[in-house]
């Protein structure tokens, strides 16, 4: 204890002083701006910016001491260079963290010239303090700047693939934004000529294990901007051969038309030298618009008279939005309760199972025979049943699982109406479960037996 508290009065004599010191200097701006007639709110802003320049953290507290509301003014400003995009900038990666712990809130601020400090980081090649920023919120990523370019946007627009692949991996969710004029940065990729970075974003959407993994695979890779066109036309536009096979390798439709009613093939039919890329796209199915049927437009389609189809899916739609929750719960007892009994009469069929030979009057030795029964099981007596099987003739053993094979879609189809949010989890794992609309609504096929393990007997000729 006595070696300890000399150490700890040098450490506070030492920030102690340190304090007087940044507190002079400080005094010392102030009043040399008080001189030059500047506003003392607007001082103490300026003083923090080059503190934040010059990556002084003293510089920091000194003006907080000055004044804790220095902060508010940056607030009440949309749009403001605050200290944060200045060290952010330049590189000064410890003003800069200190900035995002006392005011996370300037992390997602643009400047006037609508960049945020992750944006200004990246611009200056400053890797070490972008990643930095995005350890600290990988939101950072998504921030949409200046003619909605996001952070990730503009690393693949300066081909930085460090900084495109660690997007990815901090922010999948990225890969979704586009700017303003409807491009991804699959669109910014191949409009710069960067195969490269295009690249790694069509492999990352194939390899990624996000959850929405397949949508973005599908959709992303098909994806029109504001003028219709898919990374496809784009490839195309800039007669690009060996994107064009990059693209044709995945998930991309070659034949969707852009707002001028060109598909990727027409755009190449009016460039000059490029039969190569025409050849591969011809060659993957590509088409002409021409020899593409018209698809009815929405007008077209609401013209049309509705179907019975429609009505029947429009009317489970509407049930399903005003089931209440409380009917919901009801509902899915009873389903249980209808399963429980179904699925113990397809285990258990009537008549039970034969114990082998009849006796000399004639009766089964099955204590589970009842009156129930007995309409099924009259005159289908068989001579030397098999152990194990049932007493029902063939036909009457179909009967009986198809019933049962019946309730079962029947009640798939009220638990689909009941959790339709379930139904892409359920369709994947139940082969039975049909997404278009509930089972009730189509006629069950006669099930396969080849799952029952109890086999009807064959009645014997006599």
């Amino acid at each position: 204890m006595n070696m300890e508290t000399p150490w700890n009065g040098i450490v506070i004599g030492n920030a102690a002083r340190s304090n007087d010191v940044e507190n002079e200097a400080l005094k010392n701006y102030m009043e040399n701006e008080a001189r030059r007639d500047v506003m003392e709110n607007t001082a103490l802003r300026n003083y923090v910016k080059i503190a934040a320049g010059r990556n002084i953290i003293g510089a920091l507290y000194a003006s907080i001491r000055r004044d804790p509301t220095v902060w508010n003014g940056y607030d009440e400003v949309p749009f403001e260079n605050t200290p944060l995009h200045i060290a952010a900038s330049r590189g000064n990666t410890e003003f800069a963290m200190e900035m995002m712990n006392l005011k996370p809130s300037f992390a997602k601020k643009l400047d006037r010239d609508g960049s945020s400090p992750l944006h200004l980081a990246l611009g200056n090649n400053r890797l070490k303090m972008v990643r930095l920023l995005v350890n600290a919120d990988k939101d950072l990523v998504r921030v949409k700047g200046r003619e909605g370019v996001t952070p990730f946007h503009q690393a693949v627009a300066m081909n930085n693939l460090n900084a495109v692949a660690e997007f990815l991996v901090a922010c999948p969710e990225c890969i979704v934004d586009v700017n303003i004029r409807g491009q991804t940065a699959l669109h910014i990729a191949a409009r710069g000529g960067m195969v490269n970075a295009l690249q790694i974003l069509v492999h990352w959407l194939r390899r990624n294990i996000h959850k929405d993994g397949d949508v973005w695979q599908n959709e992303i890779l098909n994806s029109k901007d504001n003028e219709g066109n898919t990374v496809l036309h784009v490839a195309a536009t800039n007669n690009h051969p060996q994107m064009i096979r990059l693209l044709l390798n995945r998930s991309v439709d070659k034949n969707l038309k852009n707002s001028n009613n060109l598909t990727p093939l027409d755009i190449l039919q009016h460039q000059a030298n490029a039969q190569e890329a025409r050849n591969i796209l011809q060659s993957a199915g590509g088409l002409y618009a021409a020899d593409i049927p018209d698809i009815p437009t929405l007008p077209d389609f609401l013209q049309t008279n509705i179907t019975f189809y429609e009505l029947m899916c429009k009317s489970v739609v509407r049930q399903q939005m005003n089931i209440s929750n409380k009917t919901r719960r009801a509902l899915l007892v009873v389903a249980g309760l209808m399963l429980t009994a179904t699925y113990n009469a397809s285990l258990n069929p009537p008549g039970g199972i034969s114990p082998g030979p009849q006796n000399s009057t004639g009766d089964f030795h099955n204590s589970t025979t009842d009156s129930t029964a007995s309409y099924l099981l009259k005159g289908l007596a068989m001579e030397n049943n098999p152990v194990g099987k049932s007493v029902m003739t063939s036909r009457a053993c179909h009967w009986h699982y198809w019933q049962a094979a019946t309730m079962i879609q029947r009640i798939e189809g009220l638990s689909a109406c009941l959790f339709p949010e379930s139904l892409t989890a359920a369709s994947s794992s139940s082969p039975s479960f049909r997404c278009i609309a509930p089972a009730f609504f189509r006629p069950a096929s006669i099930p396969r037996l080849s799952f029952i393990n109890i086999k009807p007997c064959r009645r014997e000729p006599k």
